[in-house]
């Protein structure tokens, strides 16, 4: 899986990275988010490995532990969250596309787009800059066992502001690809029925 993974997005960013794909913002926007996929997929494995490693007591350096804890679910927080709003920002572009057709200015959304991705990008890694300090390790005596987890704790302000960042970010990135998806449907019926009464005036005259 891991590999297939990679394959799919090393294509995705070897396309992106052409000139002929990055003719306007999109090609952009894309880009960066094949990067971030990558960086999941490899962090998931990681994660995953850590914990299998972590559990078998093979791991437990407390240090190297504390680290992967306080780290690993913000960056791929932050990663899912930037590429939610990434392709909002693809589907608004498209949006506009179709709303200005043949005025539509690559050039400008060229511009639009590397001014956004990365400012964008540090907002939302900044909405997730509290993670790290409610993130600890605790011990676990099992019998003769002992485990280590990594568990979070918040305060009750803190999960109710945990709470509305999750959903800002998943519930406005939606709306946003809602809206703009039944924006390009509603102006492509529109300008067909135009093109079809144009033809249908020119029969008759």
């Amino acid at each position: 899986m891991l590999i297939s993974e990679l394959i799919m997005g090393s294509w995705s960013v070897a396309i992106f990275r052409l000139k002929k794909s990055r003719k306007v913002g999109c090609g952009y926007y894309l880009l960066v988010s094949s990067i971030n996929s990558m960086i999941m997929i490899l962090l998931l494995t990681y994660k995953f490995w850590q914990l299998v490693l972590s559990q078998m007591s093979y791991i437990t350096n407390r240090s190297i532990l504390l680290a992967n804890c306080v780290s690993t679910e913000v960056i791929l927080k932050s990663c899912l969250a930037s590429n939610e709003w990434l392709d909002a920002c693809v589907a608004i572009e498209r949006m506009l596309s179709v709303i200005k057709g043949v005025s539509f200015d690559k050039n400008r959304s060229r511009t639009i787009a590397k001014r956004v991705i990365f400012p964008a990008i540090n907002l939302i890694m900044l909405t997730h800059v509290h993670e790290p300090l409610h993130r600890q390790l605790i011990n676990d005596l099992d019998e003769d066992q002992q485990r280590i987890w990594c568990l979070s704790s918040y305060s009750p302000i803190m999960t109710k502001y945990n709470t509305f960042i999750t959903l800002f970010h998943y519930i406005g990135s939606f709306s946003i690809n809602l809206i703009s998806a039944l924006t390009i449907i509603i102006v492509a019926a529109r300008n067909r029925f135009k093109v079809e009464s144009g033809r249908a005036f020119k029969k008759h005259f």
